[in-house]
């Protein structure tokens, strides 16, 4: 209620106050949703510019790691035993360059650019199925208790990367609770209307599976949670954590078109909730391949790292490949042109200076509809970029890739 006077006044003398009360709950209520929106939208932006920064850099590294591990599977195919020094070493820059590519796939997954395959999943499967691989890491102390709709829709995801971030979710439960307590994951179907998703921009109203990951620890303050999602951010000690295992979270759940909220406070425990749109789609089973396989075709290697080119004509060309070289897109559209009918497949970087891959996958299709094309970037393909991929005749590979991944993609394409 808002109170205010005014002075009645007669012949120049006050001869009374006229009182003018006001219900202003409505007014304060609007002030209050407007400061809301204008928080959210504030994180939201600081959030996006972190991702870019976040993208840019995982971008580049994704180019100079590409070449160690590309040169240290062609090492680990000469010194394969791993009892002489040689072949420890191999191993060691192996295993550590497969340490680098998880730390740039987080970071890419949080600015939204990651490796992403997504499918129909059944999320409760999904869950059960990382739990059981994390409860490895608990205490007999730390009780999980699951309340899993047995109706729950479908969703459309990435598989790998639902379950990190599930693992991550359940990693931090778990060091929430060094007495011990309950992990409590639940699941239901759900309706967002539009009085919900116009307070959170990315949000679209519809039909969502709704994921609670719930732990009786410790919990944290506003000023932590406020923060929460940001890279690099964390509230443990040095040498325990990175900082980007939440901030991969946040990542993925905006690049599956869902939500992700957190609820805590300090001796309470903490809730994360989920929110990942329902797809129509049904359930299909994956099938991957971990072989080598050899050819016997000539590729176009498309790339402006001189590094990058070399390592994969290194790894190529053992494989049975003949392998011709182009540093840029007029280049390699010179180079099409004069021998297209030798060329079985052109291996193509999106990100090059002058003339994008975009823009000479373009160039290149005019010259020959039928021209088959491996497209490779350090980033995820875009929505506009992966309307290339619906013809048959392309593939996309993200950089840092392991040789079988390579050799196995090539041969689909080539086999169409």
């Amino acid at each position: 209620m808002e109170v205010s006077s005014v002075p009645l006044i007669k012949a120049g003398k006050t001869i009374g106050v006229f009182i003018i009360a006001r219900d202003i709950t409505e007014r304060k209520k609007a002030e209050e949703d407007r400061k809301i929106l204008e928080e959210q939208l504030f994180q939201a932006q600081k959030m996006e510019s972190i991702g870019r920064l976040a993208g840019g850099i995982a971008h580049d590294f994704s180019n100079i790691l590409a070449v160690i591990l590309g040169y240290a599977d062609l090492l680990k195919i000469k010194f394969d035993d791993i009892t002489t020094s040689e072949g420890q070493a191999v191993d060691k820059i192996l295993k550590n360059a497969r340490r680098s590519k998880e730390l740039i796939g987080q970071l890419l997954g949080f600015a939204r650019r990651g490796r992403y395959n997504p499918m129909p999943l059944a999320i409760n499967t999904l869950i059960k199925d990382t739990v059981e691989v994390s409860e490895k890491i608990f205490e007999k102390k730390i009780e999980v208790k699951y309340e899993l709709d047995n109706d729950i829709k479908i969703i459309k995801g990435d598989r790998n990367q639902l379950d990190q971030v599930l693992t991550n979710l359940i990693i931090n439960a778990k060091d929430a609770m060094p007495q011990g307590g309950e992990l409590i994951i639940k699941t239901e179907n759900v309706h967002l209307d539009e009085e919900y998703t116009q307070k959170y921009p990315d949000l679209k109203p519809g039909k969502y599976v709704k994921i609670s990951v719930t732990d009786t620890g410790i919990g944290m303050p506003k000023n932590v949670t406020d923060r929460i999602f940001e890279p690099f951010f964390t509230t443990k000690g040095s040498g325990e954590g990175t900082g980007l295992g939440l901030a991969t979270v946040y990542g993925i759940i905006k690049n599956h078109q869902g939500h992700i909220t957190v609820d805590s406070e300090s001796g309470k425990g903490t809730t994360f909730t989920i929110y990942l749109p329902v797809s129509e789609r049904r359930v299909l089973e994956e099938n991957t391949a971990a072989t080598v396989i050899k050819g016997d075709e000539t590729i176009l290697i498309v790339d402006d790292e001189e590094d990058v080119r070399g390592m994969l004509s290194k790894q190529l060309t053992p494989l049975g490949y003949k392998v011709l070289f182009a540093s840029d897109g007029l280049e390699a559209i010179k180079i099409f042109k004069q021998q297209k009918h030798k060329i079985d497949l052109i291996l193509l970087d999106m990100i090059m200076p002058g003339m994008a891959g975009k823009e000479t996958y373009q160039k290149l299709r005019e010259i020959s509809p039928g021209v088959k094309v491996l497209i490779m970037s350090g980033f995820s393909l875009n929505s506009s970029d992966k309307e290339m991929l619906s013809d048959r005749t392309m593939g996309f590979i993200q950089k840092p890739f392991e040789l079988y991944e390579l050799s196995n993609i090539i041969r689909k394409i080539l086999r169409k």
